[in-house]
């Protein structure tokens, strides 16, 4: 998990600004435009312990890791007040069409197979371990 956490740090696409990774949670910062059309700012934690699936790069270079609550997302304004709080199922770590998302592992020769394996053993640990929980 540490070397999964270390690589999308290597590879977190500007203007995303990386915060901190500990206990399986990797924090990066973007900043952002408010409803109101000021400047804010917004903190992403992809909690890794929680990705029960992975969609390898073979369609359009994409690859998508998902989980329940995967991805935690908080609104600050510029001043710092929390705006809202957000949660979703899936993040996309690739690129595909022009777009760009969080993290390319494009730029890395061969990173993309290794990320496949690594994200294909994380998922067999994490519904393992939820499974022998019950």
């Amino acid at each position: 998990m540490d070397w999964i956490a270390s690589k999308m740090k290597e590879h977190l696409q500007s203007p995303r600004i990386f915060v901190s990774y500990e206990n399986g949670a990797f924090k990066y910062k973007v900043p952002i435009k408010l409803d109101d059309g000021t400047d804010g700012y917004s903190i992403n934690t992809i909690n890794l312990y929680k990705i029960t699936s992975f969609r390898d790069g073979a369609y359009n270079f994409v690859y998508a890791i998902k989980g329940n609550s995967l991805l935690y997302k908080v609104k600050y304004n510029s001043r710092g007040g929390m705006i809202s709080t957000y949660t979703d199922v899936e993040v996309i770590v690739s690129e595909q069409l022009g777009y760009t998302y969080p993290i390319s592992f494009s730029e890395e020769a061969n990173l993309g197979p290794r990320m496949v394996k690594a994200c294909t053993c994380l998922v067999a640990y994490n519904t393992t371990s939820k499974n022998e929980a019950y």
